[in-house]
């Protein structure tokens, strides 16, 4: 058993670090060779701040821990930390502002049903390698307080003002796998990945739900709600991919002192992902990027700002963008400057094919889509003034534009004598389509020329 047990992290000369003590921790070794070690239920956290006027530190926290227990297993180079805890609550206990005034403001944070795993493994030569993997029950935290600093700002009639707010969360679930390096060999990237810099990590959340109140004469109030989402990271000497998902959101916000009642937006899904190699050995890799903003609403007091006589279609919105293709760096992608080639007019990337699985557009009661896929000739860039040669087909389909159009010139947005151009442009680069207000254009590279709708332009 170890008693009086304290660890920092940070700097102890640096700008700031943290302190953390436990009465005890107790190794007990296990027939099976591991060991189970638990720790002390009440835990005292400190946050210093160098230079702070504050006499000691500026935060205090006290964590609070039910059923925890953690089994070490494996060598002392290859160690693997089992551990679950029924539950915890960690509790703010002071707060103090720089000038080491003590800050009336309360915080909770409470979850259940956290389990994982941790290992570390550590050779001679070798990066740290790491695995880790977590998953956390329902979790919530509250903050309450009084806001002082706006007294400075605003005037003493602001000092009084209350805030309070709660965060849930359901579920919460990540997994980190990679190997690194220690900081000063993080300066040059390259190198770093050279010596094996590389990590994956992934964390998906369930139900979130964020409420805001604060008080000062009126009351003003935030909501917000999560269904769900998942947040990715892959880094590599080959590759980097990125990736973060939304879903069933729903936003709110009123502040009648302001004249605010009903402002709100939601949506379906709020996704955004993109990856690329990272190679700079000039072979083709795959690329991509997905953007999804899919049924996007807003209030009608929004709707009003933009639209005081419902002339245009309040349906939901829809924005998406799903491409792939094919490329290769032609220089050192973590260069200072790319373009920064004194030998040849070198570019910084060759993209051989771009893939457009989906364009859609659902807007105002208007929708475009589109799909194709283009090739590049690289050993071309005359043709097409610089930019390599291209082969290949886009086919776009647009239906309710001339409705739209219509509805814009109502509302004079759109003046006659530009609605006039407008339309000359469609006849001359749409045709009809299936149904009543619906346009397609097919826009074709071929033969070293430019075609819509099979009429050459280049």
């Amino acid at each position: 058993m170890i008693t009086g047990l304290e660890t920092r992290a940070g700097d102890p000369g640096g700008p700031a670090n943290i302190q953390m003590q436990a009465d005890r921790l107790t190794l007990t070794g296990r027939r099976d060779g591991t060991v189970a070690v638990t720790m002390s239920d009440v835990i005292r956290v400190e946050y210093m701040v160098k230079d702070s006027a504050a006499d000691g530190p500026v935060l205090k926290a006290e964590i609070r821990q039910t059923g925890a227990e953690t089994i070490a297993s494996g060598t002392v180079d290859a160690i693997t930390y089992d551990y679950t805890i029924a539950g915890f609550e960690a509790k703010l206990t002071e707060l103090r502002d720089e000038a080491g005034d003590l800050q009336d403001v309360q915080g909770q944070l409470t979850g259940e049903q956290m389990s994982g795993k941790y290992q570390l493994v550590q050779e001679d030569g070798e990066p740290a390698s790491v695995r880790s993997e977590m998953v956390l029950g329902p979790m919530t935290l509250n903050v309450s307080g009084k806001e002082t600093g706006w007294a400075e700002a605003g005037g003493a009639e602001e000092a009084g003002s209350r805030f309070s707010g709660t965060v849930t969360l359901a579920r919460l679930k990540t997994a980190f796998s990679g190997a690194l390096l220690p900081a000063d060999k993080l300066t040059d990237i390259r190198a770093a990945l050279a010596e094996g810099l590389a990590f994956d990590s992934q964390t998906e959340f369930g139900a979130l739900t964020a409420q805001l109140e604060v008080t000062d004469g009126a009351t003003s109030g935030f909501t917000a709600k999560l269904d769900g989402g998942d947040l990715g990271l892959l880094f590599d000497g080959a590759r980097f991919d990125w990736g973060v998902s939304l879903l069933g959101g729903d936003v709110r916000m009123e502040a009648p002192a302001e004249g605010l009642t009903d402002v709100a937006t939601a949506f379906t899904e709020v996704t955004l992902r993109m990856g690329i190699p990272l190679a700079n050995d000039g072979l083709s890799g795959d690329f991509s990027f997905l953007s999804r903003l899919v049924d996007v609403t807003v209030s009608d007091y929004v709707w009003g700002l933009a639209d005081p006589t419902s002339q245009l279609s309040r349906d939901p919105a829809t924005l998406i963008v799903d491409l792939t293709g094919k490329g290769a760096w032609l220089q050192d992608v973590f260069a200072p400057d790319l373009t920064a080639d004194p030998s040849a007019s070198v570019a910084p990337a060759r993209i051989d094919q771009i893939d457009l699985k989906q364009g859609l557009a659902k807007l105002l009661g208007a929708q475009l889509d589109a799909s194709g896929a283009l090739s590049f000739d690289n050993t071309d860039t005359t043709t097409f003034q610089g930019f390599p040669a291209p082969d290949g087909r886009i086919t776009v389909n647009l239906a309710g534009v001339s409705a739209l159009i219509d509805k814009l010139v109502a509302l004079g947005i759109v003046s006659a004598n530009d609605l006039t151009g407008i339309r000359m442009g469609m006849a001359m680069f749409t045709r009809p389509g299936a149904g009543p207000d619906q346009l397609t254009t097919e826009i074709e590279f071929r033969n070293k020329g430019l075609f819509v709708n099979g009429q050459q332009l280049l």
